[in-house]
């Protein structure tokens, strides 16, 4: 006969494994990134406030600014000058870039005119004075153009009172230009202002590190890259 086999041992108890420990700290590659905003002046970012939009006070102007709306006929003037301003549309406007071309009310006079190039198309047209003089006439004559194949077309005509002593506001539009600026007595009053930003890249780590990609976006638009300006590259 045969003996019956013995009773199965119990099984053995099995102890909790040890909570994982956390994830081990990478003092190596660590850094800090501070962005510095200020105006062109020194102003910081975070205490510009807008401006009052009254560009008369009885005094001629010093200086105006203007950005070009394309789509803006001489219907589409949007101003304070009524029966004081004229406007003309020559010939269909176009997208750009375009030339801005001023005089004195008479027209016989030049008026100094500078353009800048803004960014996405934008440009900002400087009507800064008669070339013998330091203020703007009492009204400027500004024609817009255009270069098609290499002959300058006049597309609008614009006839703006800048004598201070007729109502003139930034964010009007006289046809196609529109007021971003105006300046009396030294005094300017700005709507559009050239912002510097300044950005500081610390290693904070144990390590050299190696900087392969900087960008910034600026208000949702396309990413700049800022790679090129990170000096030394790899950081101490």
């Amino acid at each position: 006969s045969r003996e019956p086999s013995s009773k199965p041992s119990r099984e053995p108890s099995r102890e909790p494994s040890a909570v994982p420990s956390s994830d081990p700290s990478n003092v190596a590659c660590d850094i800090d990134v501070m962005v510095v905003c200020q105006t062109d002046k020194g102003v910081s970012c975070d205490s510009i406030q807008p401006p009052n939009g009254t560009c008369s006070s009885g005094e001629k102007l010093d200086v105006i600014q203007f950005t070009y709306l394309p789509g803006n006929t001489c219907e589409n003037s949007s101003n304070q000058q009524i029966g004081v301003a004229q406007c003309q549309d020559i010939a269909p406007l176009v997208e750009g870039p375009i030339s801005l071309s001023c005089k004195n009310g008479n027209g016989n006079s030049d008026i100094l005119v500078t353009a800048v190039d803004i960014g996405e198309g934008i440009q900002l047209f400087t009507v800064d004075r008669i070339i013998t003089d330091l203020i703007l006439p009492p009204q400027i004559n500004c024609t817009i153009l255009s270069n098609q194949s290499g002959t300058m077309v006049s597309l609008q005509w614009n006839l703006i009172d800048t004598s201070g002593n007729v109502s003139l506001g930034l964010k009007e539009t006289y046809g196609a230009l529109q007021v971003e600026s105006c300046g009396v007595g030294g005094e300017e009053k700005v709507c559009i202002q050239e912002l510097n930003m300044i950005s500081y890249v610390d290693n904070v780590g144990t390590d050299f590190m190696n900087v392969t990609l900087l960008e910034r976006i600026l208000n949702g638009g396309p990413p700049s890259d800022l790679l090129e300006f990170v000096i030394p590259n790899p950081l101490a």
